[in-house]
């Protein structure tokens, strides 16, 4: 899928930066055109404008084409640019197109000008045009002249093959130099679709792991519910109480499932950005008793010691469901991963600025290479322990990162293998103390 993608992706890329190479060698070629004819056409403009009588050919000097512009054009193959400049030709005809003066000796030449002077009588600007003769291209200028009582036709006419040939030279090396250039720019497309795909596929992976993490996580306790109640309609004789275990069981994965099946549904929407917080000021020192009330029978049955230090007062705008529920996955997450007789703490203090949340714990550590996925869905660092003990969906850090971006915050994690572990949450101070 991805290779059929990415060949799309660079085919379309291609394509543009192609037809964009393409409009760039198309005016480069337009322009030294335009560039030689130019030179061409004043000095054939030059030649006609020193035409004072139609039966006297112009001063010897304006017969020659300027030799700085010829000297200028590029040296082409077969041919010296160095040799002596083209002669002008100039045909001097009356109203009736009769020729008065010319320098040409080529009857055919002479006849075939003659339809383009007829053409330029009476117009009141010159015509140019190119023009095949048997001695090659030329470039013709007619133009009609009405002074001191004369009328006629001024037609001045020069050899264009020095500038055609340099044109055909440019081509060459323009085509060839377009060819090169969609080799490069197809290998540029391929390459940056490459890279524009990665995101899309980690993406990709990103789904297919969340869909296959949570169908895992949904199977195991489907299961546990399954076999506990076969074995309660296996022993229909039994009484509740015989059957409280295999209940018991059946209650325990029930939860656990509620509380994955809200984790997801809240995930996506996340994803899908149909969650919008509401801000208001709200007393996280509140907040924060509050959520540890909760856990200290927890805390007593696990015989772990809690240890707290709130500064009272601290206020800042922000989602008190969402802070809450913060709190209540840092402490959890420090309670599971923390053996009977550890300790939790947790500290929360402001300053000028910000407002720093630090739970810790005595727990098993988490290693370096842990680190920098804990806070990804469904990561657990305890892969290995049983989920009796861990009794978690692994999307809870998850969750409490997106609750601190969405808090303009950052969170952060110290630890170190078999002494614990350091969660520090800091968030913008936008109340008061």
């Amino acid at each position: 899928m991805f290779k059929k993608l990415r060949f799309k992706l660079a085919m379309h890329n291609g394509v543009i930066l192609i037809l964009f190479m393409l409009l760039f060698l198309t005016v480069i070629y337009l322009f030294m055109s335009k560039s030689l004819f130019m030179r061409v056409d004043r000095t054939l403009q030059n030649t006609a404008y020193w035409v004072e009588d139609l039966k006297q050919l112009p001063p010897q000097r304006f017969n020659r084409r300027d030799e700085e512009t010829d000297k200028s054009l590029f040296k082409v193959k077969g041919i010296d640019r160095d040799r002596t400049p083209f002669e002008i030709n100039v045909i001097l005809r009356d109203d009736k197109l009769n020729i008065t003066a010319t320098n040409v000796d080529d009857k055919e030449i002479l006849l075939k000008m003659r339809k383009y002077a007829r053409a330029a009588v009476g117009g009141e600007s010159p015509s140019i045009t190119n023009l095949e003769i048997p001695e090659g291209k030329v470039r013709v200028l007619s133009e009609f002249l009405n002074s001191k009582g004369q009328a006629g036709v001024v037609q001045v006419f020069v050899s264009i093959d020095r500038e055609i040939a340099f044109l055909s030279g440019l081509i060459t090396v323009l085509v060839g130099l377009g060819i090169f250039s969609i080799i490069i720019l197809v290998t540029i497309s391929w390459v940056l679709a490459g890279k524009a795909l990665i995101p899309i596929k980690t993406s990709w992976q990103q789904q297919k792991d969340f869909i296959a993490d949570a169908s895992h996580e949904l199977r195991t306790p489907l299961t546990v519910m399954q076999t506990s109640l076969e074995i309660v309609l296996g022993n229909r004789e039994q009484t509740i109480g015989e059957n409280y275990k295999w209940l018991q069981n059946i209650e325990t994965e029930t939860k656990l499932m509620s509380q994955l099946t809200n984790d997801l549904l809240l995930l996506a929407k996340v994803d899908a950005q149909q969650i919008q917080i509401e801000k208001k000021f709200v007393d996280l020192s509140e907040i924060i008793q509050k959520v540890i009330g909760e856990f200290e029978q927890l805390f007593q049955n696990k015989n772990i010691a809690m240890i707290k230090k709130v500064q009272n007062n601290v206020s800042l705008l922000g989602d008190e469901f969402g802070l809450k529920r913060l709190i209540y996955i840092l402490i959890d997450n420090a309670i599971k991963y923390t053996p009977p007789l550890g300790q939790v703490s947790l500290q929360l203090e402001a300053d000028s600025g910000n407002v720093y949340i630090t739970v810790t714990d005595t727990g098993i550590g988490i290693s370096e290479q842990d680190k920098e996925h804990i806070f990804e869905r469904f990561y657990r660092v305890d892969k290995a322990r049983s989920r009796e003990t861990s009794s978690g969906t692994g999307l809870g850090l998850s969750i409490a990162n997106w609750i601190v971006s969405e808090h303009n915050g950052k969170i952060k994690v110290n630890s170190e293998m078999g002494k614990g572990s350091c969660f520090t949450v800091i968030l913008p101070d936008n109340g008061s103390n």
